[in-house]
């Protein structure tokens, strides 16, 4: 989710200013909040289309003039106080963590300014984007339900996390079940990764 698309809207606190700025190696706009103080902020609001669990990962522009952010999704605290002071501009994705984000709809991801590192000269923040990606369940840590043929583990590089579960179906009609633990009614788009042979 790239915040210049979206623009923020108009929630950033006292009165610091927030300004798009064309950065050449990234080939697009980093969110530029100019903060001075402590409980400075900027908001976002995001489309989500889909109903879930996510995990929420925050690509930011550090540097030597950077402070320390918390982010809050729709007003509510998620993960630790991140510092993005660096000596040098760099860019680095930073891990918020894992929140329900429920229902599909606008929701709101605010960015907070805790303080700063002592070495910092400043509060101020450089937002690329937002990376949302929704749960994915590991078909080995899932319990089996029903089935009409045996199964077995194997291992592959090409698998995420290296491991995938084989069923030995030898005629049309054979099945297998898998018993997914759902946090939240909801709507679901079920996606499922198979290697072809």
């Amino acid at each position: 989710l790239d915040v210049a698309d979206v623009g923020a809207t108009g929630n950033y606190v006292p009165n610091p200013s927030l300004q798009y700025v064309r950065e050449a190696d990234i080939g697009g706009e980093v969110s530029m909040l100019s903060a001075n103080a402590v409980n400075d902020s900027v908001q976002y609001t995001f489309p989500i289309s889909d109903a879930g669990a996510y995990t929420i990962k925050v690509r930011v522009k550090m540097g030597p003039s950077r402070g320390t952010y918390r982010l809050q999704v729709d007003g509510v605290n998620l993960g630790s106080v991140k510092d993005f002071y660096s000596p040098v501009d760099e860019y680095v994705v930073f891990d918020f963590g894992r929140k329900i984000i429920s229902p599909a709809g606008n929701h709101t991801f605010r960015l907070v300014a805790t303080g700063r590192n002592a070495s910092s000269s400043g509060y101020t923040l450089g937002v690329d984007y937002f990376d949302l990606t929704p749960d994915r369940m590991e078909v080995e840590t899932l319990a089996n339900g029903e089935m009409t043929d045996s199964t077995m583990l194997f291992s592959s590089s090409e698998l995420n996390g290296g491991v995938g579960e084989r069923f030995n179906a030898n005629a049309a009609g054979d099945y297998i079940e898998y018993i997914v633990p759902i946090i939240e009614l909801g709507t679901y788009r079920v996606k499922v990764r198979v290697k072809n042979h």
